[in-house]
């Protein structure tokens, strides 16, 4: 690691040392912890000695001391109230369970992996803030290591192109489209990716995504075009949150709320209908506490899915199908309305799909053989693929479930395994089909069998029949094929030179005369 990043770090837990902490009234008895902290990287400080470290904090000393506290306000409102607060109040003034406070800490700190230090080190040196953006702040609260990791800023997009270049960073994306949005992508040590936007403001949207932006440097207009609250907050990388939605405390409370108007907020962008169900399932511990006023918004709006790429619904709806309560979330969507705008019938076999949902986590079973349930002919499967473009797998898993569901052979894998080999050039997507088929059927026998099954190669070549007299035609095609069912019977342990001597005795035997 180089130098500068360990002293980075390093700074970063002086700063977490010298914060002080105060408690700040935030609604009737509730109190919150305000001040600032840094990640505990502590295990950085060994990597410096002593005299490294007083070198280098001497040189621009004032940059490094800690801030001075700071709680940042909407005066504007009638009640002036903190929206900034660090993660380590938050655990100390225990609005964190003590659990999560814990994860919550560590996945902070994870986070600052040395692509994450150089980027930060970069930044500060040309004077350009970042936040973490989006799911990020989410997941670290939650006590989950983000996988992806956005950023938000106020740094024009035209500036941060000029910043990355003279420092020489691979830039992935930052042409006209890019700028135009306020958004560069930057690869760090060629490991590590980060999204960074300037913060905008939707000027124009057409219910799928923003027509017209304006850059601005104001933190709370850029969380206001967010879609729910727990998604608006912004966490820096001295463990500051800033909150100017009440993100944490829906997220704590397992509150699914929209930022502002929902009828608003959904109208810019119809998608956000299926985000509110995948962050339901996500973050709450009930599966019925929906909020009337929130139904009520999308039942008015349902319809504008229908102009909504079946692309971006599919891929909304395998995580609402991956995430709890998938079968009630399904349901409240058809009550609302939205399933007949997103290829659903409008009424499907909700007890189906209970049924299938409440053993789902016994096995792999993909989003397609799930939805299966729910389906009851293949014409409606017809109806959902031309709406949301499933990947041919998808698609024939579902046709597949659905046609052989009635007639399925339960505890028998070698007739599963016989249909595999049989399937020409698409084994392996049959193999897939049928493991989804027998998981559909809780069939846990056949399940494990074909899971840990490799596909066997028949050990014969039609060219011993060729030798032996045959030619090629019909005959050969009927010596291979009561050759292949003689290597099917042994449970496909017969070898070729087994092979070979069968074929003999067909020929002899006069079975293709």
């Amino acid at each position: 690691m180089k130098l500068s990043a360990i002293i980075h770090r390093f700074l970063f837990q002086r700063r977490a040392e010298q914060n002080l902490f105060k408690l700040f009234p935030l609604r009737n008895n509730d109190m919150i912890s305000v001040g600032t902290v840094g990640p505990m990287l502590r295990s950085s400080m060994a990597e410096v000695s002593k005299h490294q470290l007083q070198s280098a904090t001497s040189n621009n000393g004032r940059d490094h001391d800690s801030p001075p506290m700071k709680i940042v306000t909407r005066e504007h409102t009638s009640r002036a109230r903190p929206v900034s607060r660090s993660l380590k109040d938050l655990a100390k003034g225990k609005l964190l369970p003590p659990g999560l406070a814990e994860k919550a800490l560590s996945a902070f700190e994870k986070v600052f992996t040395p692509e994450l230090v150089e980027l930060n080190e970069i930044c500060t040196k040309h004077g350009m803030t970042i936040r973490m953006a989006g799911g990020a702040p989410r997941d670290i609260i939650q006590g989950i290591l983000p996988h992806d990791i956005d950023f938000a800023t106020t740094t024009s997009p035209e500036k941060m192109v000029e910043i990355f270049t003279s420092a020489e960073v691979r830039m992935l994306e930052y042409g006209s489209r890019a700028i135009e949005h306020g958004t560069v992508t930057v690869r760090i040590n060629d490991k590590e990716n980060y999204e960074i936007t300037t913060t905008r403001s939707d000027t124009l949207t057409d219910g799928r995504h923003a027509k017209a932006v304006e850059f601005h440097q104001d933190w709370e207009r850029d969380a206001n075009r967010r879609d729910l609250t727990v998604n608006s907050m912004f966490l820096d990388l001295n463990g500051i949150l800033y909150d100017y939605f009440d993100g944490f405390h829906d997220l704590i409370n397992e509150q699914v709320r929209f930022v502002g108007e929902a009828d608003e907020r959904i109208q810019e962008d119809y998608l956000r209908i299926m985000r509110y169900f995948r962050f339901y399932g996500r973050i709450k511990s009930q599966a019925d506490e929906h909020d009337a006023d929130t139904l009520s918004s999308i039942r008015r709006n349902a319809a504008g899915l229908a102009g909504i790429a079946g692309e971006r619904i599919w891929v909304e709806l395998k995580k609402i199908l991956k995430g709890k309560y998938a079968d009630h979330l399904v349901k409240i969507m058809s009550e609302c309305g939205v399933t007949q705008h997103i290829g659903l019938p409008e009424h499907g076999d909700d007890a189906k799909l209970t049924q299938l949902y409440s053993r789902s986590e016994d096995y792999d079973i993909t989003e397609a053989a799930v939805l299966s349930a729910y389906l009851r002919t293949t014409q409606e499967v017809e109806v959902l693929h031309k709406r949301l473009k499933m990947s041919k797998l998808e698609y024939t898993t579902m046709l597949y479930v659905i046609e052989n569901r009635s007639s399925y052979r339960k505890g028998n894998s070698e007739y599963y395994k016989h249909l595999i080999v049989d399937s020409s050039s698409e084994r392996t997507q049959c193999h897939k089909r049928c493991i989804q088929l027998a998981a559909y059927m809780n069939d846990q026998t056949v399940y494990d069998s074909l899971r840990t099954w490799d596909i066997p190669t028949l050990p014969f070549s039609a060219k011993v029949f060729i030798e032996l007299g045959i030619p090629k035609g019909k005959k050969l095609s009927l010596g291979v094929g009561i050759v292949k069912q003689k290597w099917k019977d042994s449970n496909f342990t017969a070898t070729s030179e087994e092979l070979a001597d069968y074929a003999r005795q067909v020929v002899q035997s006069g079975q293709l005369s």
